[in-house]
């Protein structure tokens, strides 16, 4: 199995709250007051009602939120949303997304308004995967890229030209360069009009053969894009002079399903705690 290395360039896409009132009455009167009372308490129901259809439909069930805040990623198995928790990392600033995934393909998933143009090859979506939640702490905020090790230039690696295959690890920092994988243009291989998307269907070991899907018992992503480009006008195209900001990026912990029972690394508690 040998990586192909590749390098980027071209442009990049844009991204992207009513006090409540405190109600008084005076004294009712006989002339009509009750009928309108009821209907202005009926049209409050609605109102009520279709404000929390409308949080039901982005958090989903439990509270959990269906996709990540900053670049609206989504986790999608036999064609349905993974729902996330969101936990959110006070010290760090920034929310981690745990989910479960059972263990078979699954896709990655962005939504297309992330690209300023339906035909925008770039920002690329750039996924550095670990065993370890390590990993998260390795990302400098504010600083250059090429200081984080898996995403400085000339680290991105793909199994195939339209995205065949496995995802890979990031490596062993202990056994030379870090890597993530660089998903662009014809790597997106299950995509639609509203959403380009990367189906997974293995994460093996950048030095080994297994299959962690199949498996191991979790993996954490960081998934970044450049959709701020430094020059303010054009991608750049990724061998320095690029800050990696917090809305570029997202942390995410994806355990695996086996039999219905979702596996745990031993030891552990609900969730990972990144370092401060």
């Amino acid at each position: 199995m040998l990586p192909v290395y590749s390098g980027a360039s071209r442009r990049g896409g844009a991204e992207a709250f009513e006090p409540a009132r405190d109600w008084g009455m005076g004294p009712m009167k006989s002339s009509g007051t009750a009928p309108k009372l009821v209907a202005t308490v009926a049209f409050l129901v609605l109102v009520v009602g279709a404000l929390a259809a409308a949080i039901w439909a982005a958090r989903g069930p439990d509270g959990q939120v269906l996709r990540t805040a900053d670049l609206g990623v989504q986790l999608v198995q036999d064609n349905a949303a993974v729902p996330m928790t969101a936990i959110e990392v006070a010290s760090r600033g920034i929310d981690l997304y745990s989910a479960t995934v059972n263990r078979r393909a699954f896709e990655i998933r962005v939504p297309e308004t992330m690209w300023l143009t339906p035909d925008a090859e770039y920002p690329a979506l750039q996924i550095a995967i670990s065993e370890d939640p390590a990993i998260f702490d390795m990302v400098g905020f504010e600083a250059d890229r090429e200081e984080t090790p898996f995403l400085a230039g000339g680290t991105g690696m793909a199994m195939a030209r339209h995205g065949k295959g496995p995802l890979l690890t990031a490596g062993d920092p202990d056994r030379g360069q870090l890597g993530h994988n660089y998903i662009v243009a014809e790597r997106f291989n299950a995509s639609t009009a509203d959403f380009r998307a990367v189906l997974v269907p293995a994460i093996e070991p950048r030095d080994g053969d297994a299959d962690l899907l199949a498996e191991g018992t979790a993996v954490y992503l960081v998934l970044y894009m450049n959709t701020s480009p430094d020059d303010g006008t054009s991608f750049n195209p990724g061998f320095g002079g690029d800050l990696i900001r917090k809305q570029e990026t997202e942390f995410i912990e994806i355990r695996f399903e086996s039999d219905g029972v979702a596996e745990r690394p031993a030891g552990r508690g609900e969730s990972v705690r990144l370092a401060g």
